[in-house]
């Protein structure tokens, strides 16, 4: 198995794609990646069939690596971008002694805060899958962001823990050994894409981060360097389709065919002239004006973003989040979408694109689809980027992942 190879695939309600490539100088570089293959069996990220999705998943996988001519290896390590509301976070807090006679603050010091606070978390039935120190405290300096070398008595943490339910983990796991691969990592979407397009001095200003799905709108809040929330709400580009069904009474075919010619939610489109559209069946054909397509994508867009703007102001007022809005995933390609996010949201808004990889071509850059699946690599980097020991001998049951992305989790910090 190639060490330096990261391999990504990200398993999306519409569409599976995967993407590898190597570390370069602090970059990614990007070797092969995927088309967009038909997703089947997944479901607003809840797995539906198991065979299905195992045939999509390995389709992409090779596909990937046969850009570069090359074939996958068995028991390659799959970084798996994951998303739907079976993931939950919590902000847990821990404390632990310097143990330094000086009081000078470690790195091993850093490790058992961490842990410390982990171990407070209450997991039941889910697994921890990413954590994310928000601030520490020494003694009584409160918001500290790099701890290592001050000197103090007490050092506290406050994590942000996302956990997902273990059954559907496990369903996942049993879904990529079916393609003889191995799952290095779960990654939750909304992560990934924020390690692919964010800035850093977005993240200390405050943004919100949407990927936009078929089935699901996974979200990033970040704010003075600090993840305050992630989650899914269920909604997407499915709900979309489902209108143009209903509104125009077409196929799901034609409709998805419409959605992407005539996805443009514009206000210019009053005399765009009309599509001549077939019936469903033996049912006449019949023509539609563009302009009422773009009406009701427009309508379902805007009752999406009201949906999560509700949401996100019981968590903190828009208006402390001054970068805005960041829009990723495949639904984020509608023309005129940051305009109606904009209207929504009282904020500016913006497409995001990767950074930092190379050897990109054009049509994965400007694609925001791909962003979970770049920024996946992204954070399996910085999973790797730095040894630290065992954790002093502790061990969970179903932690090997988990603990993969513990020891390095300094870096993510540190990195972003």
């Amino acid at each position: 198995m190639d060490k330096t190879r990261l391999v990504s695939v990200d398993l999306g309600t519409s569409k599976v794609v995967s993407v590898f490539g190597v570390p370069d100088e602090g970059d990614i570089k990007v070797e092969g990646y995927s088309p967009k293959i038909p997703s089947e069996g997944i479901e607003s990220g809840v797995i539906q069939n198991i065979e299905k999705i195992a045939n999509s998943l390995y389709t992409a996988v090779n596909e990937a690596f046969k850009l570069k001519g090359d074939i996958p290896k068995k028991k390659t390590p799959l970084l798996v971008t994951i998303s739907g509301n079976y993931v939950e976070s919590e902000t847990v807090r821990g404390f632990v002694p310097v143990k330094d006679p000086d009081g000078e603050i470690q790195e091993n010091d850093r490790i058992r805060v961490i842990m410390t606070a982990m171990q407070r978390a209450n997991t039941g039935e889910r697994e921890i899958i990413y954590v994310h120190p928000n601030e520490y405290t020494v003694d009584d300096q409160k918001g500290i962001k790099e701890p290592v070398g001050m000197i103090g008595t007490k050092l506290e943490v406050e994590s942000f823990l996302l956990k997902a339910k273990r059954n559907i983990l496990n369903t996942l796991r049993k879904v990529v050994s079916k393609t003889n691969f191995g799952v290095e990592n779960f990654i939750y979407s909304p992560i990934a894409s924020s390690f692919a397009v964010l800035e850093e001095e977005e993240v200390n200003q405050g943004v919100i981060l949407l990927d936009i799905g078929m089935g699901t709108i996974d979200t990033a809040i970040w704010n003075k360097g600090s993840l305050i929330y992630a989650g899914s709400f269920i909604g997407g580009g499915k709900y979309i389709l489902n209108d143009l069904i209903r509104g125009l009474r077409i196929s799901s075919k034609k409709a998805r065919e419409l959605l992407e010619i005539y996805g443009n939610i514009s206000p210019e489109l009053e005399d765009a002239g009309e599509v001549e559209v077939e019936g469903i069946g033996e049912r006449p054909s019949k023509r539609i004006k563009i302009s009422l397509i773009s009406e009701i994508i427009s309508a379902r867009v805007e009752e999406l973003f009201e949906k999560v703007k509700w949401h996100i102001e019981r968590i903190i007022p828009l208006n402390k989040l001054a970068a805005g809005i960041v829009l990723v995933g495949g639904v984020s390609k509608l023309k005129g979408i940051t305009r109606i996010a904009e209207e929504i949201f009282d904020a500016p808004c913006i497409i995001g694109k990767p950074k930092n990889f190379k050897g990109l071509s054009t049509d994965i850059i400007s694609d925001p689809s791909y962003s979970a699946a770049l920024g996946a690599l992204r954070v399996g980097q910085v999973i790797r980027s730095e040894y630290l020991s065992d954790l002093y001998g502790i061990k969970r049951k179903n932690a090997s992942g988990f603990f993969n992305l513990f020891k390095k989790i300094k870096n993510f910090i540190e990195n972003f």
